[in-house]
């Protein structure tokens, strides 16, 4: 027969071992999801990703492309991905540095939303995937050219060049378009 000390013992230590389980199981399941409860990486053919780059790229999909197709934000995100690589940055470097945000000098993607789950998941394929996966063929830059018009037209700061005048440009720096997908057309 056990004393009330013993029985109170084997309580806490039920409890403590309860608790621990459960943190072990919400740790695992936000490095699943690519959350930031573990800088655990995830391997591809680039090497080790950072379940933050994850997080940070899904973070894009969803700023730039979260109503468009999934082939569409699948290529936003390939995109982001080849600048890094491109740069020599993690994703996190290139879109979070030094904090998420919007599009702007030095940061050539918007990272300003947060990322939605069906995003999450998407970053973590592309990110998983070999680079011969790559649907824009190596891309570094993209935009959709009615709403390069749209906001050229508005007078949006940042906008200076409607879809023609970005083509030139970019032209004249010797990039060439690689790709179209849906409504984004895909530079390097």
């Amino acid at each position: 027969m056990m004393n009330r000390e013993t029985e109170f013992g084997l309580v806490v230590a039920a409890a403590t071992l309860a608790v621990s389980a459960l943190a072990f199981v919400w740790l695992r399941s936000r490095r699943e999801l690519g959350g930031h409860a573990s800088a655990a990486p995830s391997t591809s053919a680039d090497g080790p990703h950072a379940a933050d780059d994850v997080e940070a790229l899904a973070r894009v999909i969803t700023s730039e492309a979260d109503r468009y197709s999934l082939a569409e934000r699948r290529a936003i995100a390939w995109t982001v991905r080849n600048r890094a690589r491109k740069r020599r940055k993690t994703i996190t470097e290139l879109v979070c540095t030094p904090t998420c945000g919007s599009q702007g000098p030095g940061r050539p993607f918007s990272s300003a939303r947060p990322a939605t789950s069906a995003n999450l998941i998407l970053a973590r394929e592309v990110l998983a995937a070999p680079q011969s996966d790559d649907p824009t063929v190596g891309a570094l830059a993209y935009f959709e050219p009615a709403v390069q018009d749209r906001l050229v037209a508005q007078g949006r700061p940042g906008y200076r060049f409607d879809s023609s005048a970005l083509r030139r440009r970019w032209e004249g720096q010797g990039q060439q378009q690689l790709a179209t997908v849906g409504a984004f057309e895909f530079w390097a």
